[in-house]
């Protein structure tokens, strides 16, 4: 006999806050599962862990009412560590039953916290509304058909970089993007079409990219940290793909990085300026940390990235307020006034260039 709605919500809604404690007691081994695992240095860790205790807090107040619905599967995704844990936490306090698959390679910390508040819900008579698949494999039959819920896969983003932006702000949300965890992120900037001066622009970025330090991931002064070793052919592909355009002109090389006595894989950001072409190349989105500014005039902005939005690419402007109200696009994260106290670690200050 299934468990009803009410008896799910009730038991997620008792054991939140003891699922937020668990959290925050394990804080520190979940970040050093997420260096091993992701290579993630300790600023991205504690952005991620961060991330996830707000949501968790802000459903603890939040109150749901027609509980009840379709039972869901939800991924956790090798790419984007921990963004599980708040749909499913969601889904049970809504009183639905929930599987989770785990992709291979995906991070452990998730599951084995779900585990745990598995065991909670048993005592409260309602376990059976949790299960969690093994590592790599396809959900049971029974849960093979239920509604996909999350997590969302992740895509690159394409910048518009407005006339009016500020370019040291829009270098570091460049770099903030595109070189977060070596290339790695998902939701990475690849592709920068840049209105209006651009030697500004890659005056600034220039410096970040030479000066952004990539290295062990238990190192707090490091801005990124290794990847995985099949992805260094992806990149070196990638990048002689966007050199070989015509008209392409490399401003960072990028490359390979060699750390003596560390056997793991670094990954040099590269800089290149390409005029736009359609379609892009092959490997345009590819992971690492090569970010391609694209020079257009600024009244045919719009009309550039036309392309990548019937691609449905996810186009992130860098600008003034006006400019994101009329794009219609949250602003990104570090488009407020530049600070020290603001900047991760292992990226150089701003200065005047």
């Amino acid at each position: 006999m299934s468990v009803k709605p009410e008896r799910i919500a009730a038991a997620a809604r008792a054991r939140q806050v003891a699922l937020l404690g668990l959290l925050a007691a394990r804080t520190d081994a979940i970040g050093e599962s997420l260096a091993r695992t992701h290579g993630m240095v300790a600023w991205d860790r504690h952005k991620t862990i961060g991330k996830l205790q707000r949501g968790l807090w802000a459903l603890r107040e939040q109150r749901f009412h027609g509980l009840g619905g379709p039972p869901a599967r939800v991924c956790e995704r090798k790419d984007q560590p921990l963004e599980s844990l708040l749909i499913v936490s969601t889904l049970l306090r809504q009183g639905r039953r929930v599987h989770l698959e785990v992709e291979a390679g995906a991070s452990a910390v998730v599951p084995e916290l779900l585990a745990e508040l598995r065991d909670e819900l048993s005592r409260e008579q309602a376990g059976e509304a949790l299960t969690i698949g093994a590592a790599g494999e396809p959900a049971p039959d029974e849960a093979g058909a239920w509604e996909r819920v999350g997590v969302t896969p992740a895509r690159p983003r394409v910048a518009a970089v407005h006339a009016d932006a500020d370019r040291e702000l829009a270098a570091y949300a460049l770099a903030l993007s595109g070189l977060r965890r070596g290339g790695a992120d998902p939701r990475r900037i690849v592709q920068a079409f840049v209105a209006g001066p651009l030697e500004r622009l890659e005056r600034h970025l220039h410096r970040l990219w030479v000066g952004a330090a990539f290295g062990p991931p238990d190192d707090p002064e490091m801005f990124a940290g290794p990847v995985e070793p099949a992805l260094a052919e992806v990149y070196r592909v990638a990048l002689a793909a966007w050199s070989a355009v015509p008209g392409a002109r490399v401003l960072c090389p990028g490359g390979q990085l060699e750390r003596p006595g560390d056997p793991r894989t670094y990954l040099a950001p590269a800089l290149l300026r390409a005029p736009p072409i359609e379609p892009p190349p092959a490997h345009a989105g590819a992971i690492g940390p090569l970010v391609v500014l694209h020079p257009c005039e600024p009244a045919t902005l719009d009309a550039a990235l036309a392309a990548c939005r019937a691609r449905g690419d996810v186009i992130q402007p860098l600008g003034p307020e006006a400019w994101r109200q009329r794009v219609g696009t949250p602003p990104m994260a570090p488009l407020q006034p530049l600070a020290l106290g603001r900047l991760p670690p292992g990226l150089p200050e701003p200065r005047p260039t």
